[in-house]
């Protein structure tokens, strides 16, 4: 079934619940505690709609917000789904997980609010606070050495006993920040519970948090459980002239395992402790769609169980991940808009999946399309299992908090046939804060240990200035075709690992675009091709490499003699990349202009062009140029205007000559056509009096000794009028 016709049987079910099955309308608004639950006098609390029966529908009024949690334990059927949604007009329902905080007593520059409940979170005027901390924001302790369950640093000056029962954050690797709760401290050692993943390297941050000694910074707060007492240091102002809200409920919407068949549709979720929209493993075919998800602490959408779709919704502040997909899979996620998720170290889920726009955690195949990611803690989309598709989406400002991930990855050798298809990812750097000696640069498409047989495939990566494309160790059979890199330091990096086991065997690389814009850049890095145990190379062929800047730094092998490589000695070394062009070899670096035209729509973009540009293969382009539908094409700026012409012609024109006019030499700016095509400078008397054969795209002529006047350029059968000085 396509998507359109999807959508329009999702449709007919909405409007067929509506007429045929029952209504329960509920507004915190207009509503009543002893309301009927229908329109004309709807319930005022969701905990009054009682059974809810497949077929129902529950109406939430606009501009209601609701501080509960509404559990179906229940579904629908394919015929009758269970819907709940919104009616009037307005701003959406809101669902919301936090209560307010008021009546505060100041005390110094804190202040505390009596508050009973399991504290998860904490807003000041709708923007989330920070936790108590020690050091505070942006500074972090080194830790000496560590294991699973201890970390040990001799800079700790605080009593024996002094963490106990403090919460602890370490950066456990390149990638991750771990966070556990100390059970005891003594002498600089601190130990942990429950264990860390992973056993941190000395050198790397780590802090202590939620603890009333921290408390001691603008926008910190802690909960005292033990008194009921909410401690808070506003910014500006006093805690009492802020609108102030503490998370304690885990989520707004749960579906237990028998909840099938549900459609949540038009409701704004707010800072649950867990999730807006939580499904159970056994839950099936749920539908979320043109929802709104704002401050959740651990996920925005967390789903288990199979065939459920997430479309049309915005993710605003969520810590950990804005969508979770484990246990099953066949999930869909389109459409959806991702900003500012995982902006914190500990927060989130903690351990090694954390803060990305959407994780898919080994589960099977997803369908994850079209949706747009700016500015995330760790990856844009981390898609780890098999058989998905991952197409037509953009990652912007990913990695802000870690450096060792992608805008797009994929990991581990559970992790197959999948395809990364028309995505664009751009504006990534990563974070390297709290790691001691940190090497991993950060890619812009990632396939990490052991993947297999997935593609990345018509993908663009731009402004990432580290690495376009990383091919870990480890992995095998994967494809990387059609892709554009414009840009990086390193435009493919194909990384063959130091040890026998981390083989990396037949990675086919075709028609790619690896575009260097600085002398100190290559297209293509390939390490330990020596070693037939490592590194098993696929077919590398008809690609691009974009390299004017420094003819040796085509191919970089760092384990090799030499290790910058122009194209032709690698060609010749390695037997590979036979058809692959030098791409614009020999041109003026000082006058001409590489630029990317990316498009981001689903249809074709026409961009116009002021200029004259040169395409991959020298040829001339004047006027515009198409380019599909996500996906981006590299031409070089001449900057000389385009010629005048007249309808279609103008896309005819094989040769410019510039400047013109001319005093001491000129320049043949010429398709690929006409290489080895003989230029003949005509007088105004019809004579020629100077020949010279096109040897490159770009072919200097000098016309020093020529007279002023009016000359002519002849090649093939085109002719340009130029004037010398």
């Amino acid at each position: 079934m396509t998507m359109k016709s999807f959508s329009s049987f999702i449709y007919a079910a909405l409007i067929s619940n509506a007429l045929f099955a029952g209504n329960h309308y509920v507004s915190s608004v207009n509503g009543s505690t002893v309301g009927t639950g229908t329109q004309g006098n709807p319930y005022k609390n969701l905990s009054q709609v009682g059974t809810i029966a497949a077929g129902d529908t529950v109406f939430l009024e606009c501009g209601s917000l609701f501080r509960e949690t509404l559990t179906l334990f229940s579904g629908g059927t394919s015929g009758a789904r269970i819907v709940i949604t919104n009616y009037g007009s307005g701003a959406k329902p809101v669902i919301s997980g936090a209560d307010t905080v008021q009546n505060w007593t100041q005390d110094g520059t804190k202040y505390y609010a009596t508050f009973s409940g399991t504290v998860k979170n904490f807003f000041a005027n709708n923007k989330e606070q920070i936790i108590a901390r020690t050091p505070n924001e942006g500074i972090y302790y080194q830790l000496d050495s560590a294991q699973t369950t201890y970390l040990k640093d001799a800079a700790l000056t605080q009593t024996n006993g002094y963490w106990n029962g403090a919460k602890v954050c370490v950066h456990t690797a390149q990638w991750c920040w771990e966070k556990s709760t100390v059970s005891t401290y003594q002498n600089g050692q601190v130990n942990y519970s429950p264990a860390l993943t992973l056993s941190a390297i000395g050198g790397y941050g780590y802090f202590f948090y939620d603890k009333d000694s921290c408390l001691n910074a603008a926008k910190e707060w802690y909960y005292d459980s033990v008194n009921s007492k909410l401690w808070f240091i506003p910014a500006n102002g006093t805690a009492d002239e802020l609108f102030c809200e503490a998370s304690v409920r885990n989520a707004g919407i749960l579906l237990q395992n028998n909840a099938h068949y549900v459609t949540i549709s038009g409701i704004r979720f707010e800072k649950q402790g867990n999730a807006g929209v939580q499904t159970s493993n056994q839950t099936q075919h749920a539908i979320v769609r043109d929802c709104e998800f704002f401050g959740q602490y651990n996920y925005g959408v967390y789903t288990r169980g199979k065939y459920h779709l997430i479309e049309n919704c915005r993710f605003d502040e969520v810590d950990g991940h804005g969508v979770d997909i484990n246990a099953a899979g066949n999930t869909e996620v389109s459409h959806c808009s991702f900003k500012n998720i995982g902006q914190f170290r500990n927060s989130g889920i903690g351990g090694q999946a954390n803060l990305s726009a959407i994780a898919v955690n080994f589960a099977d195949s997803c369908y994850l399309h079209h949706n747009t990611i700016d500015s995330v803690g760790y990856c844009g989309i981390s898609c780890d299992g098999a058989y998905s598709v991952v197409e037509k989406n953009t990652a912007s400002h990913c990695m802000l908090l870690n450096n060792d991930g992608a805008p797009f990855k994929a990991f581990g050798g559970l992790s197959h046939n999948t395809v990364f298809r028309n995505n664009i990812a751009y504006d990534t750097q990563g974070n390297i804060d709290g790691t001691y000696n940190g090497t991993f640069e950060t890619p812009g498409l990632y396939f990490d240990n052991y993947v297999n047989n997935n593609t990345f495939e018509n993908n663009t990566v731009y402004n990432i200035p580290q690495k376009g494309i990383f091919q870990n160790s480890g992995s095998s059979d994967n494809s990387i075709i059609g892709n554009v890199v414009f840009g990086s330091t390193v435009g493919l990096d194909i990384n063959g690992g130091f040890q026998v086991n981390d083989t990396l065997n037949r990675i086919e690389v075709k028609q790619n675009v690896l575009c260097a814009l600085n002398s100190s850049s290559y297209p293509l890095r390939q390490i330990d091709y020596f070693n037939p145990n490592v590194f098993e190379q696929g077919v590398l062929d008809s690609n691009y490499y974009f390299q004017p800047y420094a003819a040796n730094h085509a191919v970089l092998r760092p384990q090799g003699t030499p290790q910058n490589n122009t194209l032709a000695v690698w060609q010749s070394f390695s037997g590979q990349d036979e058809h692959t062009k030098n791409a614009f070899a020999g041109y003026n670096t000082l006058s001409m202009i590489p630029e990317l035209f990316v498009n981001p729509t689903d249809n074709d973009s026409v961009f116009q062009l002021i200029n004259l540009y040169l395409d991959l293969d020298s040829n001339v382009v004047c006027g515009s140029i198409t380019v599909s539908a996500y996906y981006s094409k590299v031409l070089i700026n001449t900057g000389q205007a385009c010629i005048t012409s007249i309808g279609d012609e103008v896309n005819q024109i094989r040769f410019t000559v510039f400047p013109n006019p001319a005093d001491d030499k000129i320049t043949l700016v010429c398709s690929g056509t006409l290489i080895n095509t003989p230029m003949n400078l005509i007088d105004i008397n019809g004579r020629t009096i100077l020949s010279q054969l096109v040897s490159t795209p770009l072919t200097e002529v000098n016309v020093s000794n020529l007279l002023p006047g009016i000359y002519f350029v002849q090649i093939s059968n085109e002719v340009r009028k130029i004037i010398i000085e």
